[in-house]
């Protein structure tokens, strides 16, 4: 039996005696500081890594940039990649506006129109039509060139267009009175400045014998 304090810590030291530290104190201490280092630092690579890899999803899903030069919709394409020539192709008789715009941005300053003329008309042409520069049978060499069935391509030397010019093309689209079948004409000039728009003939127009 332990009567008092002194007793009671004599045993504590007897009983211990044998148990001893394998490292000292500083070798302790400083092994927890690498320990909490190295958590902080794999926390800190998993935040990176993380960020990177919501960086690389990005990446991947980013839509894609349209080719330089080349503009597409349903209706029509212009493809200016080739240095001196411009290439468009038409499939459907819709957004001329647009495709004006992108003949310009193309180099190749444009009034383009779709017109679908009425049934009843007689002829279809232009009552306002202007006499087109000759330069055209050089600028457009090559036209109405088919690519495929439901396409037709025009090809626009845009390094010879004459300083000033504006290209006028236009597609009358008439149905046959007769059996109702679809035809399109083509109308192109090359004009000394900015066309007029085109204004139909009268229903009723005949050209004279």
């Amino acid at each position: 039996m332990i009567d008092n304090d002194d007793d009671l810590y004599a045993r504590v030291r007897t009983e211990f005696d044998q148990v001893h530290l394998q490292n000292s104190l500083d070798d302790i201490t400083g092994r927890g500081r690498g320990l909490r280092r190295r958590r902080h630092l794999a926390t800190a690579l998993g935040v990176v890594v993380l960020a990177a890899g919501v960086t690389a999803g990005l990446t991947v899903t980013r839509p894609a940039e349209p080719e330089h030069g080349l503009t597409q919709v349903a209706a029509w394409t212009v493809d200016s990649r080739q240095e001196d020539t411009v290439v468009f192709a038409i499939r459907q008789l819709a957004d001329a506006d647009e495709l004006s715009a992108a003949l310009k941005k193309a180099g190749v300053p444009a009034l383009v129109e779709f017109i679908k003329v009425p049934v009843e008309q007689k002829v279809a042409g232009c009552e306002n039509g202007q006499d087109g520069m000759p330069e055209l049978y050089d600028v457009m060499p090559h036209s109405n060139t088919p690519a495929k069935p439901d396409e037709n391509t025009y090809a626009v030397r845009r390094d010879l267009m004459p300083a000033g010019s504006v290209l006028h093309f236009i597609i009358f689209e008439m149905t046959n009175r007769i059996d109702g079948t679809v035809q399109r004409s083509v109308h192109m000039s090359l004009q000394d400045g900015d066309p007029q728009p085109c204004r139909l003939y009268p229903v009723d127009f005949t050209f004279p014998e």
